[in-house]
């Protein structure tokens, strides 16, 4: 079967909070650990993989997105960009076959914000508010994906707030696939993000927290 969404999440904590934000928009939606094929409309798969290494990571994801197919990927990250984002984005575009991935780990409603590509906690930078192994080496999300294998565009600010369209317009041209990073300090931020991915006609990777799942359009 082809699920309406797959929702890989890097632990069980992150993946119940992805699967209930579209739970509670009436999808029928199952959290899995196992490999198994459920009848749900969302699967979300933890593939358990924060804390593994970089490659173990990638396996995880290329084998869940490769086990059950989807319409729509969406990457669960940690809002404090915690464990392997960037190996696990690089490998989820390629085995989703995405155009684009938009990369927003921005949840407000838990005061995790991105400002002038600045992932913050409360006002402060990640790499501040954080004291732990798995902080990343840098707050600035554009930075910290410089080391992916595909392109990084922006839509800061004042890019998001002039809506859907003027988001749209700060993808890059279709050819390789690209990584598109908006800032997001507020659920109508990220609502406008999500409908500029419903109004374009290209394969979309999601890369999120809960805060993104929430006004994914299925």
């Amino acid at each position: 079967m082809t699920y309406r969404a797959l929702v890989v999440a890097d632990d069980l904590t992150g993946a119940m909070d992805s699967g209930h934000e579209f739970a509670a928009r009436g999808f029928d939606t199952v959290v899995t650990l196992v490999e198994e094929q459920v009848d749900s409309d969302v699967l979300v798969v933890d593939t358990d993989s924060r804390s593994a290494s970089a490659s173990a990571a990638e396996r995880a994801v290329e084998e869940a997105i490769d086990i059950y197919p989807a319409a729509l990927v969406y990457k669960k990250v940690d809002s404090t960009l915690r464990g392997n984002p960037i190996a696990e984005t690089d490998t989820a575009i390629a085995a989703a076959e995405a155009d684009l991935a938009l990369v927003a780990p921005a949840f407000p409603a838990t005061g995790r914000t991105t400002v002038d590509g600045a992932h913050l906690v409360d006002g402060v930078p990640v790499t501040e508010a954080l004291d732990d192994a798995g902080t990343p080496p840098t707050s600035h999300l554009p930075t910290l994906l410089a080391d992916s294998a595909y392109p990084v565009a922006t839509c800061p600010i004042a890019c998001v707030e002039r809506g859907s369209e003027a988001i749209r317009a700060s993808f890059p041209d279709v050819g390789e696939p690209a990584i598109v990073v908006p800032d997001a300090s507020s659920e109508e931020h990220l609502d406008a993000i999500a409908r500029a991915v419903a109004e374009n006609d290209r394969r979309v990777l999601f890369v999120g927290s809960a805060g993104l799942a929430r006004h994914v359009r299925l």
